[in-house]
Formats: C-alpha cells, sequence, structure tokens
C-alpha cells in the first residue's frame, strides 16, 4: 500500500487589507429617497523566503524555489447597490435599484493602495438595474 507524501512549506506572508464599507441616504422629500451601499475590498500578499520540510516530523526546512503558480496574491472587488425610491401615491411606490459587483486579480504581490481601489471601480464584472413597481388599491 503506498502512502501518499505530503510538502509542508514554510515562509513569510508579508499581507496589506483594505476593507471600507460606506453606506448614505439622502432625501429629496419624504416620497423620494436615494439610498446607497459600496464595499470596495483589496487582498494583496507577497511570499518570501518559502522553504519546505527537510525531514519528517522535525522542524528543519531547506529553501524552495517556486518554478510554477507564484503563490502572490492581488485581489480587489467592488460591491455596491444604489436604490432611487419613489412613492408616487400613498403606499404606492417605485424602486429603481442598481447593483455591482466587479472583481480584478492583476499585479500579484504588489499594493498600492489607491491605485488598487480604483482599479475595483474599474474592474469588469456583472451590472444589474431592476425597476419594480408597487400600487396600493384601496376598497
Amino acid at each position: 500500500m503506498a502512502t501518499a507524501s505530503r510538502k509542508i512549506f514554510n515562509g513569510r506572508l508579508h499581507r496589506n487589507v483594505v476593507n471600507v464599507t460606506a453606506r448614505a441616504t439622502y432625501a429629496f422629500s419624504p416620497d423620494m429617497t436615494l439610498e446607497a451601499y459600496l464595499q470596495p475590498f483589496v487582498a494583496v500578499g507577497d511570499y518570501s523566503d518559502i522553504r519546505k520540510l527537510a525531514k519528517a516530523k522535525s522542524f528543519d526546512f531547506e529553501p524552495v524555489t517556486i518554478t510554477g503558480d507564484n503563490p502572490d496574491f492581488n485581489k480587489k472587488s467592488l460591491r455596491g447597490t444604489i436604490v432611487m425610491r419613489w412613492e408616487y401615491l400613498r403606499g404606492s411606490t417605485l424602486f429603481l435599484v442598481w447593483n455591482t459587483s466587479t472583481s480584478d486579480k492583476t499585479r500579484p504581490g504588489v499594493f498600492s493602495a489607491w491605485r488598487d481601489l480604483g482599479s475595483g471601480f474599474t474592474a469588469t464584472g456583472t451590472n444589474v438595474f431592476v425597476v419594480k413597481m408597487s400600487y396600493w388599491f384601496t376598497p
């Protein structure tokens, strides 16, 4: 019976994370409001001094040269929703909703707060626009 050997790696990770959540509501009148929610996120990791376990059941490591996939990362995203609500008649409401979700993974291991936050806003993703209308029937 063959046993699977497991490689154990050790190293240093220098990481930076920026996470901001912003909510705002503006009332044009009691019958019309604009609500916004935005959440930009950036996580960057730069690995160095990567080593592998030299001998089982020890704490001896030997240097490793990574020739395959680069373990460094740079993940940026933006989640956001904007809602315009208009109560055109008492109890009857029109909603206009825009939702966005973007993601970008370029420049692994390189951190620049303003550039990376900006990349989240300009990255490709999905945009959804929804219109909902309700009407209150009075008996």
